[in-house]
Parts: C-alpha cells; sequence; structure tokens
C-alpha cells in the first residue's frame, strides 16, 4: 500500500531489502479490554513486522546481507511466551560514482531489559565494521543523547557515527519541537497536544576509515509528521472537535547527505 502510494506521487521506488522479523499470532480475551468500539470476546490477532528498504528505481542497488538478532526478549502475553525478534537490513548503493552502505533496523526498547538493546547495537556495528565504505545508518533506535553510556545511541557515537540531527546545517527545528523528539504520540493517536518528548529515531553516518574523517559530509535535515494535521473526516463523523490527526505515534526523520 505505501510502496503504490509512494510510486504515484513520482519518482518511482523499488524494495531494495526486507527482514521479517516479529511474526506472531495469537487467541486474545478481550473481555476485560474497556476498549471503545471494539467488542468484546475472543480474537485471533496476527502481529507481523518487517524492516526494508526502499531505493529509487535509477539507483543501483545490492542486497549484502540480512538477518535476526540473537539477543531478543521474551514477553509472556496471556499465557503465551512471544519473543520480540528484531532484525537489520544493510545493502550497497552506487550513487554519484560512489558506493555507499545503507543499514537499517529497529533496536528493541530497552524495557527492564537494557542489555538486549545494547548488544543487538553491538552486533550491528560488528557487521558494518567489517565493511570499510561510507555508512549511513537509518531507524528507531529506542534510544537517544540522554541515555546511559552503554545505550545503543553510545555505541554508535563511540563507532565513530556521526548523528544527523547535530550535524545539521540547517536550522530546521520548530518552535514547539526545538530539540527534535520524534516518539511518542499516544498509542491511539487521540492527544490534542504533541507528546513528543525523546529523540530516538535516527539517521547516522560516518566515512570509511580509507576516507578519514566524517566532516567531509554536508547534512541537512528535518522532521516530518511532528505538527497536528486537520483531519478532512473527521467533522463528518458523529465525534466532538478538535479534528486533528497525528501521522503517526512517531515522527519521522528526512536527511540530506552529501559528501564532499
Amino acid at each position: 500500500i505505501f510502496l503504490k502510494e509512494l510510486n504515484s506521487r513520482g519518482p518511482l521506488y523499488k524494495v531494495a531489502a526486507v527482514q521479517r522479523n516479529i511474526d506472531a499470532e495469537l487467541p486474545v480475551d478481550l473481555s476485560d479490554a474497556g476498549m471503545p468500539g471494539i467488542d468484546t470476546g475472543s480474537y485471533d490477532i496476527r502481529v507481523t513486522d518487517r524492516d526494508v528498504i526502499l531505493a529509487r528505481w535509477d539507483v543501483p542497488v545490492a542486497n549484502l546481507t540480512a538477518g535476526i538478532y540473537n539477543n531478543l526478549r521474551v514477553l509472556q502475553f496471556q499465557g503465551t511466551l512471544v519473543p520480540i525478534r528484531r532484525g537489520f537490513t544493510v545493502v550497497k548503493a552506487r550513487i554519484g560514482g560512489k558506493s555507499i552502505i545503507i543499514a537499517n533496523t529497529h533496536v528493541d526498547n530497552k524495557g527492564n531489559q537494557p542489555t538486549v538493546q545494547a548488544t543487538q547495537a553491538a552486533d550491528l556495528i560488528s557487521e558494518l565494521n567489517s565493511i570499510d565504505l561510507p555508512t549511513v545508518i537509518l531507524g528507531d533506535m529506542n534510544s537517544g543523547p540522554d541515555d546511559l553510556p552503554f545505550s545503543p545511541y553510545s555505541q554508535f557515537l563511540a563507532a565513530d557515527f556521526k548523528d544527523a540531527w547535530v550535524e545539521r546545517s540547517n536550522d530546521s527545528s520548530s518552535p514547539d519541537n526545538p530539540d527534535g523528539n520524534t516518539c511518542c504520540q499516544d498509542k491511539d493517536l487521540g492527544n490534542e497536544e504533541s507528546e513528543l518528548d525523546r529523540r530516538i529515531d535516527l539517521v547516522l553516518f560516518r566515512s570509511s576509515a580509507s576516507d578519514g574523517s566524517s566532516d567531509s559530509w554536508r547534512v541537512r535535515t528535518h522532521l516530518i509528521g511532528d505538527q497536528p494535521q486537520e483531519d478532512p473526516i473527521q467533522p463528518l463523523l458523529p465525534i466532538p472537535p478538535p479534528y486533528i490527526y497525528w501521522a503517526s505515534d512517531h515522527a519521522g526523520v528526512a536527511t540530506e547527505l552529501r559528501m564532499r
């Protein structure tokens, strides 16, 4: 659905890499859920999560690797153990006559087991350290500048990655979100005022070891979806105003990187 909508606006994009992560199906009893608009009773619910990299159709891309992290959390949901599988994808793209590595991941949230997400980040860094090319990492890291020293964010910086929001040359912050926070609106997106209070969705980059400093990059970045939109449908429904919506519980990060 997303790819079809994206391609309807041009230019055309293609799927460069896919990694299926969580894929769980189980019966769920919603008798005591108290969820408005949803009938109580038993349901068969399936959750499928993927990491995907899209590339513009005219960019040559090679799918290098993808996988599931070995270290993961296991949650118990109504008596059923559900492994929270997280993964990554890595491709090599040829842009402007240069090869560049693009990696995508969704690192687990720390919950009460912060060592899980720390190990996942370490595994991805180890995978990328074997490739001596300029590298960009994209994703929801569930980690930001205010986290502990062993957090994913701290590990990426220790591995010589730069944070695009920090390194940006343009002033793209809005007055009500000067820190570029990307997480999180209410799960039902029903909040009237923004509740973004953490910056955990990141674009990170570094030069190859042979190229030297990452200071040779020109960086422009801004957020998408951190401001409320007027909903054209809600006024037609029997619900009270305000008629606003959020695109997602997270804001997106759009970044332009140029190697000088």
